[in-house]
């Protein structure tokens, strides 16, 4: 039988593979190579075993690709082109039979380099604590693609053995495999900004791919990686036809025909999997057109309209979700009109959001919607100075936006279950500003805080989740239950922000000891952060003993931002939560104690001092700030690192009088300053406006501590000079 034979040839097969010890060797050699690139995840650097799994696939998984293709060379050169062996075609086996024995074998023995290294990446992973789900979730997406890269690879060195004979065939191939692999990802969508030819590539986990991203990755690219796969397998099915016609021509026979036809048919069968790849990037190339038109528009709709017409006092957003990939909002501002004299006023809401009413005081009202522009229009005649408003909108979107950012490819939004993201400097919420979202190109502007409101009271409810999500205002302490469909509502709060984020996915949650506060990160981060955590908890059992210590955060959220838009800085603070943007030497390391430190003691780091172009320097308050840190890392924690940067006078007499002995008194002076100056708490933000304004700065925004005042009360706790 039929069957018989192919076993036959599968077991050949199989013996002259074995035969071959070197080849055996080479997965091994991939195994070490990648236990050599995640080691280097080790203290003091980030420990993100993930973060490194990307480092491999962006070059040794792209090396075996070759190996691959020279493979399905060697395969067809062994045998079935060479004329010493005609005598297999007298085998009771068709050219297919052949054909498919030897690609079986040859992927068979490409497992291999998925087998090695990722057999390596789960005992470190293991060894790390990554929790089992998440290892799953990271086998799961990797493997699959593995499988379609080699099975691609390998089809095209067989089925280009199959058309060029002469040797030359081995130079071919790898000029092929490099075209399908670094000079299509270099050159053609880096620089030439060719993006759709991505379809083209061997391999999806070059330049923006979003692999990287531990949390978000699957639910980002399910719908992408499902529409390259379709056109990838129709590929090699129409390879492998294309070579089983080329060595079926060389033998007389009746099936030659209908080879043929049957190649025709994979062609149209290959052009017709391309479309649904090619609608996707038509879309994408569609909104990004639209972002650049929103550009157009904003320097024409800017002039009519004065900035800050209204003086936001609340902000209500309602999310409900209604299926796995769409949402509707709800937005209702309440404001005070701050200027006189005009109808309308323009707010700003990013175009993928499709608007579908407006109303003002709980009346309908006439909007435009002209690029990131709503222009809400007073139907009762012009707004009044003064005047107290509440304008809600009614909105939805669907799916995940992207767009550009600095040349690279970003996520603006997503409304993915599992993979929901909305940032507030993207105005996933109206926002009453005039700062544009996009470029004349079409790409999305740098995060600026001039999107950002001033602080005042938010809230949030959301309806319908069962998913995990997690936003940076506080939950409020119950949860309500629809009584008659069981849909969860969840109400969250914030008197004080100045914005508000909402993301869902497998989060990793780690409390800090003796805290409220909790570290939220990716899971391959676990220990790392479990032991940065307790560090932190340590630090704050410290401060107990002698400080009365507030809380300014709740949440620390420490993740890669590259791919998102209007990524956090190191160091920010909004709402509740403190954000740290992880990159290699970006971790939870010694000099990210003190600044995390600095957050939940004052509320704001000193780093972030250095994005505004704001003078402290008639107040000693960033000295006091450094004195209480200098106090934790001379009596606890020497490890503790700081930034580099001159030290004023009053540091350098503290550092001597703790050096004297004088401890006690020392926190004695620093528990005073802290408890009558509002926790050394500065509003960073409304001091930097006022700057920005030439205005002078009302008093309360931060504590003015003279050096006079300073020097006497020094005189009185420590009793001389």
């Amino acid at each position: 039988m039929w069957w018989k034979m192919w076993i036959r040839q599968f077991q050949y097969e199989c013996k002259v593979m074995l035969d071959r010890p070197l080849w055996l060797l080479i997965p091994v050699i991939f195994g070490v190579w990648m236990y050599q690139t995640l080691s280097v995840g080790t203290h003091p650097v980030s420990e993100d075993l993930y973060y490194y799994l990307d480092d491999y696939n962006k070059l040794q998984h792209v090396l075996t690709l070759s190996i691959s293709v020279i493979l399905g060379i060697l395969l067809i050169r062994r045998d079935m082109i060479q004329p010493s062996y005609e005598w297999m075609s007298a085998l009771p086996i068709s050219r297919i039979g052949i054909w498919s024995a030897k690609w079986l074998v040859g992927m068979i023995y490409m497992t291999l380099f998925i087998l090695f290294p990722f057999g390596v990446y789960v005992f470190l992973s293991l060894a790390k604590e990554v929790p089992a789900d998440a290892l799953w979730r990271t086998l799961t997406l990797f493997i699959p693609l593995y499988v379609l890269s080699y099975a691609l690879s390998l089809t095209i060195g067989m089925a280009l053995a199959a058309w060029i004979r002469n040797r030359i065939v081995y130079f071919i191939g790898l000029c092929g495999w490099m075209f399908g692999t670094y000079f299509n990802d270099i050159v053609l969508v880096e620089i030439l900004q060719l993006n759709p030819l991505k379809l083209f590539h061997l391999t999806q986990f070059l330049s923006g791919g979003f692999h990287y991203h531990e949390l978000w990755a699957t639910p980002w690219l399910m719908d992408e990686t499902l529409r390259y796969g379709l056109f990838a397998t129709a590929f090699i099915v129409t390879l492998s036809v294309c070579g089983i016609v080329l060595l079926q021509s060389q033998q007389p026979g009746r099936t030659v025909k209908i080879w043929k036809m049957a190649f025709v048919g994979s062609v149209a069968l290959l052009l017709l999997s391309a479309v649904p790849y090619g609608m996707m990037w038509g879309e994408r190339l569609a909104w990004s057109e639209k972002f650049a038109q929103s550009a157009r528009i904003f320097e024409q709709v800017n002039d009519f309209y004065p900035e800050q017409m209204m003086k936001l006092e609340e902000t209500n957003v309602q999310v409900t979700r209604q299926n796995d990939r769409a949402l509707k909002l709800d937005a209702s501002l309440t404001g005070t009109f701050a200027k006189e004299g005009h109808s309308v006023i323009p707010f700003t809401l990013d175009v993928p959001f499709y608007v579908e009413d407006v109303k003002v005081n709980g009346k309908s009202v006439n909007f435009e919607r002209t690029g990131q522009f709503i222009l809400v229009t007073n139907s009762e005649g012009v707004w009044k100075k003064g005047e107290q408003a509440t304008i809600s909108f009614h909105y939805m979107i669907e799916g995940v936006v992207r767009s550009y950012s600095e040349g690279n490819e970003v996520i603006s939004h997503s409304a993915v279950k599992d993979g929901m993201n909305f940032k507030h400097k993207v105005a996933w919420y109206p926002l009453i500003n005039q700062s544009s979202l996009y470029g004349s190109d079409g790409s999305l502007q740098r995060s600026s805080s001039d999107r950002s409101s001033a602080r005042h009271h938010m809230r949030l409810t959301l309806v319908g989740f069962d998913e995990f999500v997690y936003t940076n205002i506080s939950e409020l302490p119950s949860s309500q239950q629809n009584s008659n469909n069981d849909i969860q509502v969840r109400q969250y709060e914030s008197m004080n922000a100045r914005g508000i984020d909402l993301w869902s996915g497998p989060f990793l949650e780690v409390n800090i000891p003796q805290s409220e506060v909790t570290l939220l990160t990716t899971p391959s981060n676990k220990q790392e952060a479990e032991r940065f955590a307790s560090r932190l908890g340590k630090a704050l059992a410290y401060y107990r003993q002698w400080l009365p210590v507030y809380e300014h955060i709740e949440q620390i959220i420490y993740m890669q931002q590259e791919d998102l838009a209007s990524a956090s800085y190191t160091g920010e603070v909004v709402g509740n939560s403190y954000y740290i943007r992880q990159s290699k030497h970006g971790n939870l390391d010694d000099y990210q104690l003190p600044l995390v430190l600095e957050g939940i003691l004052f509320g704001e780091p000193s780093k972030s001092m250095s994005y505004y172009k704001v003078d402290l320097s008639e107040s000693l308050v960033m000295e006091l700030r450094l004195m209480l840190l200098e106090m934790y890392r001379m009596e606890v924690d020497s490890q503790m690192k700081f930034p580099m940067r001159e030290r004023h006078h009053t540091v350098k007499k503290f550092t001597t009088a703790y050096m004297e002995g004088k401890s006690e008194q020392l926190k004695k002076l620093l528990r005073y300053y802290y408890e009558t100056n509002n926790r050394l708490y500065i509003d960073i933000h409304a001091v930097d406006d006022f700057y920005n304004k030439e205005l002078p700065v009302p008093e309360g925004l931060y504590p003015v501590i003279t050096e006079q005042s300073f020097h006497e009360k020094w005189t009185k706790v420590m009793g001389h000079e």
